[in-house]
C-alpha cells in the first residue's frame, strides 16, 4: 500500500493533461470563400442555362480555381494551440476574476464566467504548436500576441478555447472525482 507522501510525489511528477484547439487566422479568407462559393453557384446556373456554352464552362472553371486557391490558403492559416491544466491556486485566482453573467445558466451553475476565464488562463497554460515535418514543438506566445490573437479570432474559436480550459481545470477533474466516488461506493457495497 502506498503512502500519502508517495501518492503526492507521483501526482506532482505526472504530466498534466492537455487539450489542443485549432483556430484559423484567415485575414478575411472566410468571407472571400463565402463570396466565391455564391459566385460559383451563379456562374454555374448562368452557364447551364445558356445552351451555347453547354460544351464549355470557362467561367465556372475560373471561379472554381479561385475558390480552390482561397481554401488552400485558408488551410495554411490553421493554428493549433495547446492548453495545459493549471495548478489549482492559479485556476482559483482566475475564477475569482471572472464574475458570473446573470443571463448565463452555465455561469450561474459553476459560479464564474468560463469564457473570460479561458482568456485569462490562456497565457498561463497555452502555447502554439509548430510543426516541422514529423517534429512538433511548443512555442510560447507573448502577452501582446495573446491580446492580438483574441482580437483576431471569432466568438466560436473563443468558445473552443474557453471549453478546453473548462474541461482541463473544472469539468474533467470534477467528473473524475465523481466517478472514483461511485466506484468506491460500489466496492463497499
Amino acid at each position: 500500500m502506498t503512502t500519502f507522501a508517495e501518492r503526492l510525489a507521483a501526482a506532482k511528477a505526472a504530466p498534466k493533461p492537455t487539450r489542443d484547439v485549432e483556430i484559423i487566422l484567415d485575414a478575411g479568407l472566410g468571407q472571400l470563400i463565402d463570396e466565391l462559393a455564391a459566385e460559383l453557384i451563379e456562374v454555374r446556373t448562368e452557364e447551364a442555362a445558356d445552351e451555347r456554352l453547354s460544351k464549355s464552362f470557362k467561367k465556372t472553371e475560373a471561379v472554381q480555381a479561385k475558390l480552390d486557391a482561397a481554401k488552400a490558403e485558408a488551410r495554411d492559416s490553421l493554428v493549433t494551440l495547446r492548453f495545459t491544466q493549471l495548478p489549482a491556486a492559479q485556476w482559483a485566482d482566475i475564477k475569482s476574476q471572472c464574475p458570473v453573467r446573470l443571463d448565463s445558466d452555465i455561469d450561474r451553475h459553476y459560479g464564474f464566467n468560463a469564457d473570460k476565464a479561458g482568456v485569462l488562463a490562456s497565457p498561463l497554460g497555452g502555447v502554439r504548436l509548430e510543426r516541422d515535418g514529423d517534429t512538433v514543438s511548443e512555442e510560447p506566445l507573448s502577452d501582446d500576441e495573446w491580446r492580438d490573437l483574441f482580437g483576431a479570432i471569432t466568438g466560436h474559436e473563443l468558445s473552443l478555447i474557453a471549453d478546453a480550459h473548462f474541461e482541463l481545470n473544472e469539468y474533467g477533474p470534477a467528473n473524475r472525482v465523481a466517478d472514483l466516488k461511485k466506484g468506491s461506493a460500489a466496492l463497499r457495497g
